[in-house]
């Protein structure tokens, strides 16, 4: 599936919401060196509500390739993933709108707040989840996602006629 191309963050905005609303499966990458970790995320995704089509890498560097091109709308990344933080900002740099999940398995504030200030949406601890969580976190990431690309759509654009500045 060829990543969709986005003339203007509007029309992200209209994609992401689709995405969540729609009956297809969303699409969700896992990015971890964790085998046992896709065996876990797989079964909650399956139980979860909602429909979802996980792919997964345990390489970085392919996490930002397909991020780069928002060929998924929801990323799941491993805090003891080498280089974990990094993929997050990285991923913001390279122009990735969609939402992004840190997973970890211990509750550190410091790596907390880290994931945070690299554009993490939430901070999730493994055992503690459970597939309507996952879920839920899901929802309002993407819910999230699609207001701050409209108002980012709304500061480029003059109030009085619609132009682009």
């Amino acid at each position: 599936m060829k990543a969709p191309q986005f003339a203007s963050l509007a029309l992200m905005g209209s994609w992401l919401a689709d995405a969540t609303e729609a009956a297809c499966p969303l699409r969700v990458l896992l990015v971890d060196s964790d085998r046992t970790s896709l065996a876990f995320v797989e079964d909650l995704l399956d139980r979860a509500p909602s429909r979802y089509n996980l792919s997964w890498t345990d390489d970085p560097e392919d996490a930002l390739a397909v991020l780069r091109y928002a060929d998924v709308p929801i990323c799941l990344v491993d805090a003891k993933l080498p280089g974990a933080i990094d993929i997050l900002r990285r991923a913001r740099r390279s122009g990735y709108r969609g939402v992004s999940l840190m997973l970890s398995e211990q509750d550190d504030a410091t790596a907390d707040l880290a994931a945070m200030h690299a554009g993490a949406h939430a901070f999730l601890l493994k055992d503690e989840l459970n597939p309507l969580q996952l879920e839920r976190s899901i929802r309002y990431a993407l819910s999230l996602q699609r207001r701050m690309v409209a108002l980012q759509e709304m500061a480029r654009r003059d109030p009085l006629t619609g132009n682009s500045r």
